[in-house]
């Protein structure tokens, strides 16, 4: 277990230095760089939207705290770094996009990323909400997750948890996985022990096993799992469409996507300091304008 930040900075140096020699570069935010409000939350971090005046975009930023590491989840975080590095530097077009990470403070680590538009988890509240969804839905989930999970095997990572909440929503309805902190990277194809990780409800039957017979390890494919969880995700989406399927009203992808990205786009407002409120607003606009033809 890594035990303070040193040790963390010499185990992922040389990765953060091939990347963007993130450790010797102290990311300060600039007077066009405005925060938003938070968009998500995790385990050992949180996720925050920033509108960036100057390329007229908006981003996401994830800052861990070296406090938390001190808890114990220092291999989560090396292991979310280093998957997203792996990734990125294999060129994977798939991959969440990072556009510089390190520390910012003794105290704080920051990935700065692409801006994300939810998660899978997000996009169902949505079509609970509106009552429409886009033909194909499923057929392309299921397509570009399984393909992932195919290509992240190539590389020989395992994800380990994939979930609605671990799955992003990028524009064009891409869904792209994240949240690495409990993937292992260099297994090979096939059944070993390993020990129990992920969210407990979609594990597969033999994991639920072990763990009602209180053992923590299981003899397993690390590959299958993953593919199972996406298999059990998949399930899960189907079956509220089932659920919801005499009040949805299928449209095209392309209506649909300016419907779900115009919600996210106005939660995030709403989120806005009231203080802020005035001048961010006039910014946002003036972004908006700019992308009127853009989705």
């Amino acid at each position: 277990m890594l035990r303070n930040e040193i040790q963390f900075k010499k185990k992922i140096g040389k990765f953060l230095e091939e990347f963007n020699n993130a450790l010797k570069i102290k990311y300060k935010i600039s007077a066009e760089l405005v925060e938003l409000g938070k968009i998500g939350n995790g385990s050992f971090g949180e996720v925050t939207a920033y509108f960036d005046c100057s390329q007229k975009t908006i981003i996401s930023k994830k800052i861990v705290a070296y406090s938390k590491w001190k808890k114990g989840i220092e291999n989560t975080c090396y292991r979310e770094i280093l998957a997203i590095l792996y990734l990125n530097k294999n060129g994977w077009q798939e991959a969440l996009k990072v556009y510089q990470l390190g520390f910012e403070t003794k105290d704080r680590f920051a990935f700065y990323m692409e801006f994300r538009y939810g998660t899978l988890e997000d996009l169902l509240r949505f079509v609970n909400s509106s009552k429409v969804v886009y033909e194909k839905f499923m057929l392309e989930l299921r397509i570009q997750l399984y393909s992932q999970v195919a290509f992240l095997k190539s590389l020989s990572i395992c994800h380990r948890d994939i979930t609605p909440s671990n799955i992003i929503v990028r524009k064009g309805m891409k869904f792209i996985l994240c949240d690495y902190g409990l993937s292992l990277i260099g297994l090979k194809d096939e059944v070993q022990e390993l020990p129990l990780a992920g969210t407990h409800k979609y594990w597969p039957s033999i994991m639920e096993k072990s763990y009602q017979n209180k053992k923590f390890m299981c003899f397993i494919n690390p590959y299958e799992v993953d593919r199972y969880y996406v298999s059990k995700v998949c399930e899960e989406v189907q079956k509220y469409l089932n659920d919801w399927r005499e009040q949805i009203v299928v449209i095209k992808q392309e209506e649909f996507e300016k419907l779900y990205i115009s919600s996210i786009k106005e939660k995030i407002y709403r989120n806005i300091d009231p203080k802020r409120k005035s001048d961010i607003l006039k910014k946002l606009q003036d972004f908006q304008s700019s992308q009127k033809n853009k989705i």
